[in-house]
């Protein structure tokens, strides 16, 4: 069984959305080594670059 990874976006230093945004546009992301742009939401576990606030 696969560990899930427990670090959600909007635990995240690079996470900064304004208020009322539902949505945030992050640039740090990372998945499988490669770094790209993303549209994340606080819960999500999408992102392999977390970095605690």
């Amino acid at each position: 069984m696969a560990q899930e990874q427990k670090d959600k976006c909007g635990d995240c230093q690079s996470f900064s959305p304004k208020p009322d945004e539902k949505f945030f546009n992050c640039t740090s992301a990372v998945h499988a080594g490669l770094k790209y742009g993303m549209q994340v939401r606080a819960d999500s576990r999408a992102c392999e670059a977390f970095a605690a606030k």
